[in-house]
C-alpha cells in the first residue's frame, strides 16, 4: 500500500535518476515503520552520497518512515546470491514507482517458498562461516600473545555480524566500519541488538575495538587488553548467537508472506498439507503431529520419503516464578523420524532446529537426514540400519519407492561387534577415570571436556551396536536423544527431563562445542563433580546392557548349535 504522499514521491522521482521504489511495512517487537526501498539508475557522474543526502531532505518531515538506497543492479545481485529479504522487498505488490522508461528493472525468478528458505539458509549460513572464520582467526592470535592483530580479526567479525543482522531485519546496511554507529543503526530495528553496547565498560570496550581497525595496520604500538577484548568477545557470541536465532523467525516470514495461497497438490495415501502453519495460533490448523512435521519438512526441502523409525512420551515438568506456575506438566512427544531427500542439509543439526522452530513446543523431533542416491547406494551393499528401518518403521509418506525384495542384507560379524565396543568402553574410561573426590586432582574446564568427548564414545558405541548406524552429527544432545531409545534407564541418570539438571547436562554440551575453539571458554565448576559421578554410572550401565546383549547372543548361538547336531 502506498503511503508516501504524491508530492514527495514527486520530488524523488525528479530529483534523483530512479528506477523503481518500493514499500514495505517493518513490524516487530513493538517497533513498526514505513520502509522505502530506492532503486537507482547508474548515471554517470552520479554520487551515492549526494544522492542519499538529497532523499534525507525530501523525506525529512514523514515521521516513522525510513529508507533505502541503491543501485539496481546492486540488488539484483543480491537476489541472486539469496538474499531473501530483498526478494519480500521487490514484489510486485510492493512497487509504488517504476519509470516508464527504466535502464534496469528489478527480476524476480520464480521461486517457491520452499526453495526460497533453502536459498535464504545457504546465504546466511555463509556469513556465519565468515563471521566464525574471523572468530578462529582472534582465538590464534590470543592463544599466540598477539592482541593487536586478535582486536582486528575481532573487529571483522564484528562488524560481519553486524551488517549481517541489518540486511536481515531491514535489507539495509550502514557502510561504516564503526561498531558503535553499526549497533546504533540496529538499535532502531531491534532492541536486543541496540543493547550489544549499552553498559560504560562495553561502550569503552567497542570503542577500543573501532581503533584497532585502522590502528593495528598503522600504529606499532598499539595495543588492547585481555579483558575489553573478552568483553568483545562475548558482544560478538552475542550477536551471532541472535543470527541463529533470527534465521529461524525469518524463515517463518518467507512461509507466510510466499504462502498466502494453499498450493495445489496431487492426492497420494499420504498427502502433504502445503497450507501455511502458525504456530502461535494453531488451533485454526491440523493439530495432528505427524501432519505438522510434514508440513515443517516440506516447507524446508524436497522431501522424498519420512519413516518414523521411535517415538516417546514423557511430562515435562514446568516452573515458572513469573506467571506463579509451578510444577505443571507439559506432555511432550517426541517423535524419531528418517527423512530422504532431494538433496540432504549440509548440516542436519541447522536443519532440525529449522524444523523445530516450526513445530509447537510439546512436538520434539530428532532426524536422521539423507538424500535418496545414498540410501539407494547402502541399500545395494546391504546395509542393515536402512534396511531393516524401511521395511519396519512406519511409513508416513512416500515419494520415491525403494526395491527391497532383491536387497540381501549383510550378516553380523559378531566378534567385530564385541571387539568395536570394547574400543569405544576402553576408550571412555581413559578420558574419564575413576574419581572419588580427592581434592588433589583439580576439576576445570579440560575435565569437563574429556567427559563429553567420554559420553560421546559411549553414545557412538551404544547407536553402533544395537542401531547398526554411525550418526553424522556427533552433538552431545543429539546423540542422547537417539540412545533415549535404546538404553533409557542409562540416560536417565543425567536427569535431562527437568529443567534443572538439563542446564546441568549442558555444561557438557557446552564444553563438547566451545572447549577447542575458544581460549576464553569458561564454565561454573560447581556442576562438574555431580557430572563426573552420572558419567561414570553412565559408561557402566552401558558396558551391562552390551555385555548382556553379548552374552544372550552367544547362549542363542550355542543352542542352536546342540540343535543341529542332536
Amino acid at each position: 500500500m502506498n503511503t508516501l504522499p504524491s508530492d514527495t514521491l514527486t520530488l524523488l522521482t525528479e530529483q534523483l535518476p530512479v528506477d523503481e521504489i518500493f514499500q514495505w511495512t517493518y513490524q516487530r517487537n513493538g517497533k513498526k515503520y514505513s520502509m522505502l526501498h530506492i532503486h537507482l539508475q547508474p548515471e554517470p557522474g552520479i554520487r551515492f552520497n549526494d544522492a542519499r543526502e538529497t532523499c534525507e531532505n525530501i523525506l525529512a518531515n514523514e515521521k516513522n518512515l525510513h529508507f533505502t538506497l541503491y543501485f539496481t543492479k546492486e540488488i539484483q545481485k543480491e537476489i541472486e546470491l539469496g538474499a531473501a529479504r530483498f526478494y519480500l522487498i521487490c514484489q510486485p505488490s510492493n512497487r509504488i514507482y517504476q519509470n516508464p522508461n527504466p535502464k534496469s528493472a528489478i527480476q524476480l525468478p520464480e521461486i517457491s517458498a520452499a526453495d526460497l528458505s533453502l536459498q535464504a539458509t545457504a546465504y546466511i549460513n555463509k556469513e556465519v562461516e565468515k563471521i566464525q572464520s574471523f572468530i578462529n582467526g582472534y582465538s590464534f592470535y590470543l592463544v599466540n600473545n598477539n592482541c593487536a592483530h586478535a582486536a582486528f580479526m575481532l573487529h571483522q567479525a564484528l562488524e560481519l555480524s553486524c551488517r549481517t543482522a541489518q540486511k536481515l531485519l531491514s535489507g539495509d546496511e550502514k557502510k561504516s566500519h564503526s561498531i558503535k554507529s553499526n549497533i546504533a543503526f540496529l538499535k532502531v530495528f531491534d532492541s536486543k541488538l541496540g543493547k550489544l553496547g549499552s553498559t560504560t565498560t562495553r561502550g569503552a570496550a567497542l570503542a577500543k575495538l573501532d581503533e584497532s581497525y585502522i590502528a593495528f595496520r598503522y600504529e606499532q604500538d598499539f595495543c588492547m587488553g585481555r579483558a575489553p577484548l573478552e568483553c568483545c568477545y562475548q558482544i560478538t557470541c552475542k550477536a551471532l548467537e541472535w543470527i541463529t536465532k533470527y534465521s529461524t523467525i525469518f524463515l517463518q516470514e518467507i512461509q507466510n508472506k510466499l504462502n498466502r495461497q494453499p498450493i495445489a497438490h496431487q492426492e497420494s495415501k499420504t498427502p502433504l498439507n502445503y497450507n501455511h502453519i502458525d504456530m502461535e495460533n494453531n488451533t485454526h490448523t491440523n493439530n495432528n503431529p505427524r501432519e505438522l512435521i510434514l508440513n515443517a519438512l516440506q516447507a524446508l526441502g524436497k522431501v522424498h520419503a519420512v519413516y518414523c523409525f521411535a517415538y516417546k512420551n514423557a511430562l515435562q515438568q514446568i516452573t515458572n516464578n513469573l506467571l506463579y506456575i509451578h510444577h505443571a506438566q507439559l506432555d511432550v512427544e517426541h517423535y524419531y523420524l528418517f527423512v530422504i531427500m532431494g538433496e540432504a542439509p549440509k548440516s542436519l543439526m541447522d536443519f532440525q532446529n529449522s524444523i523445530q522452530q516450526l513445530l509447537p513446543s510439546s512436538i520434539h523431533i530428532t532426524l536422521i537426514a539423507e538424500n535418496t542416491d545414498r540410501v539407494q547406494k547402502h541399500l545395494k551393499e546391504g546395509d542393515l540400519f536402512r534396511s531393516n528401518l524401511l521395511r519396519s518403521a512406519e511409513c508416513w509418506y512416500q515419494e520415491h519407492h525403494f526395491d527391497l525384495e532383491n536387497i540381501q542384507t549383510a550378516a553380523l560379524d559378531k566378534p567385530q561387534m564385541k571387539w568395536l565396543w570394547e574400543k569405544r568402553y576402553n576408550n571412555a574410561l581413559q578420558l574419564a577415570p575413576p574419581w572419588t573426590g580427592e581434592a588433589e586432582r583439580p576439576l576445570n574446564e579440560a575435565t569437563c571436556y574429556t567427559l563429553s568427548l567420554a559420553i560421546e564414545q559411549i553414545c557412538l558405541g551404544l547407536i553402533q551396536h544395537f542401531m547398526h548406524y554411525i550418526p553424522d552429527s556427533t552433538l552431545l544432545n543429539y546423540l542422547m536423544n537417539l540412545c533415549d531409545i535404546i538404553c533409557p534407564e542409562g540416560t536417565a541418570v543425567f536427569l535431562r527431563d527437568s529443567q534443572e539438571e538439563e542446564n546441568t547436562f549442558n555444561v557438557l554440551i557446552k564444553a563438547q562445542q566451545k572447549f577447542r575453539h575458544s581460549p576464553n571458554f569458561s564454565i561454573n565448576r560447581k556442576h562438574i563433580p555431580i557430572l563426573y559421578q552420572q558419567t561414570q554410572s553412565f559408561i557402566k550401565h552401558a558396558n551391562e546392557i552390551i555385555t548382556k546383549d553379548l552374552q544372550d547372543e552367544e547362549k542363542e548361538e550355542a543352542s542352536l548349535c546342540r540343535e543341529e547336531t542332536a
